[in-house]
């Protein structure tokens, strides 16, 4: 800007004090911007410890059986909220060993070269009580009946049994 714009006193265009002043006020809402969002952090230990007392999934009623596997793959997955909302179980190769989800909708971190890659979850064999893939088996099992021609993987636990809202 120095080199094009003339400034009185031939000084610098950046030791003008107007400059000065706006170069201040820009760093200010750039310092409270890149601070954390987040202070505090939650235990995961609890957590876990938590959903390996409710037990193993063929023993969980279907509004316990759903929060836990919505647990499971939030923790497991790291994923944001709206993709565990966009799981479909028309995009879903489940076998023994593990679980593959295919996200086939646009994301909030959807761009034109970046595709979501599939999310591969395990089996953890040394716990049922914290396997993923035996819960999602007993969820899919137990909703099998009252899905309808809803697709989504997570619905409500009560009637009507439609696809859950993304929202909190």
């Amino acid at each position: 800007m120095s080199a094009i714009l003339p400034t009185p006193q031939n000084n610098t265009f950046g030791s003008h004090p107007l400059v000065i002043r706006f170069m201040k006020g820009v760093f200010e809402s750039k310092l409270v911007s890149s601070l954390p969002r987040y202070t505090e952090t939650w235990d995961v230990n609890i957590v876990i410890c938590y959903l390996t007392s409710l037990g193993p999934p063929a023993e969980l009623k279907l509004k316990v059986l759903m929060h836990k596997v919505v647990m499971l793959l939030a923790l497991l997955s790291g994923q944001r909220r709206q993709t565990l909302h966009a799981l479909d179980i028309n995009h879903i190769k489940l076998t023994a060993d593990q679980c593959v989800f295919t996200i086939n909708t646009l994301l909030k971190t959807s761009r034109v070269s970046h595709h979501q890659t599939p999310i591969k979850l395990l089996s953890f064999n040394s716990d049922i009580s914290l396997c993923v893939v035996k819960h999602l088996f007993e969820y899919i099992h137990l909703t099998a009946s009252l899905r309808g021609n809803q697709t989504k993987l997570f619905i409500s636990y009560q009637k009507p049994y439609k696809a859950v809202s993304a929202i909190l």
